[in-house]
């Protein structure tokens, strides 16, 4: 009897546990309180041509390789309903050739990437500059783990304080933050940076923050160059310098509350007039 018994465990005694470990799964999943997913490495660099700069042609005009990328007028427009008028016009093709450009660089930037490194081009975009014709290039190179989407973070019940960790720990960030004040967070949203997640936590239970070491704007003017070859290779030169500074900088997120203008104190006090003057 004692043997059937003994043998009898010996075959139930591993079904029970694993049954009670999917057990412990299940009800330690329910608690989660604190869900971000992890974030995608390859980021889709946005490219965007704004403004287009604007260029009345001269008699000398040299024909520069950017030309195309400029609204080229043969004479001054007669008003600015006249100007507006010609870029509308013209817009859609220096639309095409801006983007045609970034679109080239943004592959070029790829084919440089390594795949150790912390960083991504986060934006390219060509537009106009301050002075008549002037075209100018910028770039957001970022902190890859911080900017990229993940399909969704989620808060319950979490203080900010440990939302604040959460986050840094999964951005690659040292944080620094006030203790004391802490309140519970309850916040969610899918398709989201860690960034963005900030913002959206922090601002609404009255917090404002600040990223060090985690975004790098490049700016380039491109009649500072000779062919576009010349300009897309400086480009990518430019990315890449500040690529490198994000793999080895030390980012960092810090968190303050938002303080609030002291409200003057409401009074039904009278002001008591001036006291007249004495007559001699």
């Amino acid at each position: 009897m004692m043997r059937r018994r003994s043998v009898l465990f010996s075959v139930v005694r591993p079904w029970l546990c694993s049954l009670l470990l999917a057990g412990s799964v299940v009800t330690f999943s329910g608690c989660r309180k604190a869900a971000v997913d992890r974030y995608n490495p390859t980021i889709t660099t946005t490219i965007s041509a704004s403004d287009p700069a604007v260029f009345v042609r001269s008699e000398n005009d040299s024909q520069p390789w950017y030309r195309e990328l400029q609204v080229v007028l043969e004479k001054q427009a007669a008003d600015e309903k006249d100007l507006n008028a010609k870029i509308e016009q013209k817009r859609p093709e220096v639309t095409e050739a801006s983007t045609k450009l970034l679109v080239e660089l943004d592959r070029m930037i790829q084919a440089e990437k390594n795949a150790n490194d912390k960083w991504s081009a986060l934006t390219l975009t060509l537009g106009k500059g301050r002075k008549q014709g002037e075209i100018l290039f910028s770039a957001d190179v970022g902190l890859t783990r911080l900017y990229a989407k993940r399909p969704a973070i989620a808060f319950n019940d979490l203080p900010l304080e440990l939302c604040v960790a959460k986050l840094a720990r999964e951005s690659g960030l040292h944080e620094s933050q006030p203790r004391g004040y802490n309140p519970t967070v309850n916040w969610g949203k899918t398709d989201v940076s860690a960034a963005e997640a900030y913002e959206g936590v922090l601002r609404s239970h009255g917090f404002e923050h600040k990223f060090t070491d985690t975004l790098h704007r490049v700016a380039l003017r491109l009649q500072d160059y000779s062919s576009r070859k010349e300009f897309l290779d400086a480009a990518v030169e430019q990315i890449k310098a500040k690529g490198k500074l994000l793999n080895s900088a030390r980012p960092a997120v810090q968190v303050w509350p938002i303080e609030k203008a002291p409200q003057p104190e409401a009074s039904d006090k009278k002001t008591a007039p001036a006291p007249a003057k004495r007559a001699d």
